[in-house]
């Protein structure tokens, strides 16, 4: 059909429109084909009326058929037209435009662009992403997919809405490729509670990217947006003030790693350390669902402290909170038969179904392993075993993998000390006031700054920032000044914080109501201690008006042990510890320095074997520039007032303690014995007579002849 017959067909449809009455306007059908366009014999016109009589007619008009010709908009009785739809008849378009783009490059809907220009955006495959928990910003960032497909050149055809703004709809003859995303924006606020968040990609300023193209959006789902479990800190509660030290104290008091940092030519610590991206501190620990955060903080300083020392690589050691919770609410028998009497029982209440629930904190946790109580290895008692798995007793003091040489308690307001302490002994355990519900934590700079005076959440301080803007806390909750703590939690969740991790401001009200613990560890590890102090506190001081005093107790010891070390508490610090041990005829000294307040123990120059039960004196002499507090625990029952779950009940079997020549009656010290014991005894017997550690006397030119027959008898291990 050419071109004529086309147009005469076109006509008479207009025509018989007409006749039927047709009211509405007309609307034109586009007809296209390769070189010859027809309307098929099989479409139907539209008329004015359903059922028109002239709808036939129509339909004979259509001429020859031509199997080629293809509709481009093949209009039935079905296909309720839009008035005013732009169609196109060969070249020509009719009606007006409202919305469907034109492809005809030329019209002013469309508009060509070089290769230099973005096109088209595709939207990223998958285009979302579930966490567990919320992530920090900058965490969450690192895992959105860092490029985007993108088309670039041709001819954009576009459509304008309602608002008169430019949607590009379609493009034609472009190019395409990977175009890298710098970053991706939060279309929400990342710090509200929302659960699922809108992300934008945000590309180099260079990049030119075409009007009315939009960027593709990715969403991230939160599964759970709780925090973890708080409320396990028990407040420290100390009989007296931590002092803070600053840079009094030589860096000989520490031990110094050939792998901390350099400090400053002017003897200041550096501005930032961050022991987490040394890759020296082991896989965040979970204590969810219990409350023992201090636990994990506490035998987190102790593993970062091994770690540090080179003994031990991160993947080898992981010790075991469960143990340490058991035995400081559970009674464990003790072979010396010093503390018996001290009894411990955990009683379940509504604010703590389970002993891992009663709470704990740095105080206890470092008596408790000072008594030799762990740590033990995580295989030996688990925590995925629970709070309904009693722990075989052997794991109360028979199964320690490390000895703890010294706890040092700093207070949270002296930067220095806690610098120094995290720069040597890897961690630091803080405690601090969380809030649930984000209300003081930041999502977006993952980081918490808090108003509350006390502390319910224990944590591992392993690095710090003194220029972390005092901006990049929530706007609300804005601290005085800039500065943080690089901070390791124990909620596991990798996606949580930072890979665990957050920031802490040097300023936080609770942190600063509190103390930090640090350890020095070893694997100097005794057979015995001897101890009175069973309770979890130091629970009692005497104020002593001079700078020196020395404390006197004495405890019967077994034989066939050698006493190796003794252990002391301190209320004061910068001191010179001098300790003496005899049994009436040989005397064992030690000696030591301390930097801070907390626990010591200080091996003896020279050991001390034991042949039989022998009762010690034991002298710990203390010196400093300060008038000496000496602490001791307090006889008599003494109840946990803050969970009410544990009850500790202690009887005094010690007789009390001296204090230089002045007799402290009703408390017990803390002093502890270390001792071994000595595997094998032998004797050397004549006969009847032991002649074990004597001399003879059996030179030849003497007068007096003897006959010795010498025989050695093992009396085995000693215990069996």
């Amino acid at each position: 059909m050419n071109k004529g017959m086309k147009k005469r067909a076109l006509a008479l449809i207009l025509i018989l429109s007409l006749i039927s009455g047709m009211t509405d306007p007309v609307l034109a059908v586009s007809v296209t084909g390769a070189e010859e366009s027809v309307i098929p014999e099989n479409a139907e016109t539209v008329s004015g009326a359903e059922g028109s009589e002239d709808s036939d007619a129509a339909e004979e008009v259509s001429g020859e058929e031509d199997e080629t010709a293809v509709t481009e908009h093949s209009v039935t009785e079905e296909d309720d037209p839009v008035v005013g739809e732009s169609v196109t008849v060969a070249d020509e378009t009719v009606g007006e435009a409202s919305g469907i783009p034109d492809r005809d490059p030329s019209a002013e809907n469309s508009r060509e662009y070089d290769d230099s220009v973005i096109t088209k955006i595709l939207p990223p495959e998958p285009a979302s992403l579930t966490t567990e928990y919320k992530p920090a910003l900058q965490r969450l960032l690192e895992e959105m997919p860092a490029t985007l497909f993108v088309e670039y050149g041709g001819t954009v055809f576009f459509r304008t809405d309602e608002n008169g703004e430019i949607i590009a709809e379609e493009v034609a003859g472009s190019k395409s490729g990977e175009l890298a995303v710098e970053t991706w924006e939060c279309l929400d606020d990342y710090d509200e509670y929302l659960g699922s968040y809108r992300f934008t990609p945000v590309f180099a300023e260079s990049v030119e990217i075409a009007e009315g193209v939009e960027k593709p959006e990715f969403s991230v789902s939160v599964e759970h947006e709780e925090d973890g479990p708080t409320g396990g800190y028990i407040p420290d509660d100390l009989p007296y003030e931590v002092p803070i030290i600053g840079d009094q104290r030589t860096a000989s008091v520490y031990q110094i790693h050939s792998f901390s940092p350099n400090r400053d030519g002017n003897g200041e610590e550096p501005t930032s350390y961050n022991l987490f991206e040394t890759g020296m501190l082991p896989a965040v620990r979970n204590q969810n669902p219990y409350n023992t955060c201090w636990a994990f903080a506490s035998l987190g300083a102790v593993e970062t402290d091994l770690i540090m020392d080179g003994t031990v690589d991160k993947d080898e050691i992981d010790l075991s909170e469960l143990q340490l919770a058991y035995y400081t609410s559970h009674m464990y028998d003790d072979p010396k038969d010093l503390h018996d009497d001290d009894q411990v029982s955990f009683t379940p209440t509504d604010k703590a179904e389970f002993y891992l629930d009663n709470g704990g904190n740095s105080i206890i946790a470092y008596r408790a392993m000072a008594n030799m109580v762990g740590p033990v290895k995580e295989s030996d008692a688990p925590y995925t075993n629970g709070p309904n798995t009693p722990l075989d007793e052997r794991l109360s003091i028979d199964s320690d993998y490390a000895g703890v040489s010294a706890a040092y308690v700093i207070s949270t307001k002296d930067r220095s000390g806690m610098k120094k302490a995290i720069r040597e002994h890897g961690g630091v355990a803080v405690s601090f006031n969380y809030q649930k519900n984000k209300v003081f934590y930041s999502s977006t700079y993952n980081s918490y700054y808090g108003n509350v005076s006390a502390t319910n959440h224990a944590v591992l301080a392993v690095g710090w920032n003194d220029n972390f803007p005092r901006e990049n806390f929530k706007e609300a909750y804005q601290p005085e000044g800039d500065g943080a703590w690089l901070i390791r939690n124990s909620w596991g969740l990798n996606g949580y914080g930072m890979d665990g991790y957050f920031w802490l401001s040097y300023y936080d009200a609770g942190l600063l109501s509190g103390i930090a613990v640090a350890y020095d560890a070893d694997f100097s590890i005794y057979d015995n201690c001897y101890s009175y102090a069973r309770n979890p506190y130091p629970s009692g001081s005497v104020p002593y008006n001079s700078n020196s005093a020395t404390i006197i107790q004495r405890f019967p010891v077994s034989g066939d042990e050698t006493v190796k070390a003794v252990g002391i508490e301190t209320a004061n610090a910068d001191l010179t510890v001098e300790v003496s041990v005899t049994d009436g005829v040989r005397t064992v000294t030690g000696s030591r320095q301390t930097s801070h307040t907390g626990f010591y123990r200080v091996p003896l120059d020279q050991e001390l074997m034991l042949e039989s039960d022998t009762e010690l004196t034991v002298s710990v002499k203390l010196t400093g520039s300060t008038p000496i507090t000496v602490l001791c625990e307090q006889t008599g029952q003494i109840k946990d007032k803050y969970y009410e779950g544990i009850v500790w009940t202690n009887v005094s079997t010690s007789g009390g303690f001296k204090i230089d020549n002045s007799r402290v009656n009703g408390y017990d010290s803390t002093i502890r014995v270390y001792t071994d014991d000595e595997p094998y005894r032998v004797r050397i017997m004549n006969g009847e007579e032991n002649l074990t550690g004597k001399t003879l006397n059996l030179d030849p030119g003497t007068e007096e002849k003897r006959s010795v027959e010498l025989t050695a008898v093992s009396e085995g291990r000693t215990g069996d």
